[in-house]
């Protein structure tokens, strides 16, 4: 009976970690931001878009936890095989601060920063530093998407306090990812579809 009891317990605080963590953090969707950047304007950039300034694109999660630590959470896309985020939370000069990282069959190919709790003064402060690191004018409101010589792209809004994504350039993970959504999404129409032809059946 205890064993039973401590599976039970066990799955109870995963269900609510899992949902802490997918909700508290703002849920971004790779799929609809891709849409969102690909239909802005760019500000181009010499300087290479890096997640955190040390994390490429195309690391894999154990290159990625030997250089930020081990992740607070893990979460498996229930939708995707072989898509999962990884959560991180720390400060920056005294700022809360939460990440998120992207992979898909083991490729990092997408990162959130964001500072959740901020004033104006604080954003206006981090967007300077990212004119000086990025050597962008000063004439852009946000949101604002930033692109490198590697196509790799960050989009800098206020969303929820402060938040940078940073997405890779390399089309082949990308397409990797969209035709899974794809996939996917032909998968619940078709059981709908048989859902639907099913109590009809019935009528």
């Amino acid at each position: 009976m205890n064993i039973i009891k401590s599976y039970i317990k066990k799955k109870t605080v995963n269900y609510y970690r899992s949902y802490y963590y997918r909700n508290s953090f703002t849920a971004f969707d790779f799929k609809e931001r891709y849409v969102f950047c690909n239909n802005k304007k760019v500000i181009l950039t010499q300087t290479p878009i890096i997640f955190k300034g040390k994390i490429e694109f195309g690391l894999n999660e154990k290159e990625i936890q030997q250089i930020l630590g081990k992740s607070h959470f893990i979460y498996q896309d229930e939708r995707l095989e072989g898509y999962i985020t990884l959560y991180y939370k720390n400060k920056i000069s005294n700022l809360k601060n939460k990440s998120q990282l992207h992979l898909y069959k083991n490729h990092f190919f997408y990162g959130i920063q964001v500072f959740p709790y901020i004033n104006k003064q604080q954003i206006q402060d981090i967007v300077s530093l990212l004119q000086v690191k990025y050597q962008f004018s000063t004439s852009f409101e946000m949101p604002f998407i930033l692109k490198d010589a590697n196509n790799n792209k960050l989009i800098v809004s206020e969303n929820v306090g402060l938040s940078m994504e940073y997405i890779t350039g390399n089309e082949f993970i990308i397409n990797q990812v969209l035709i899974a959504y794809k996939n996917w999404e032909n998968n619940c129409l078709s059981k709908e579809k048989q859902k639907t032809q099913y109590l009809l059946s019935q009528l």
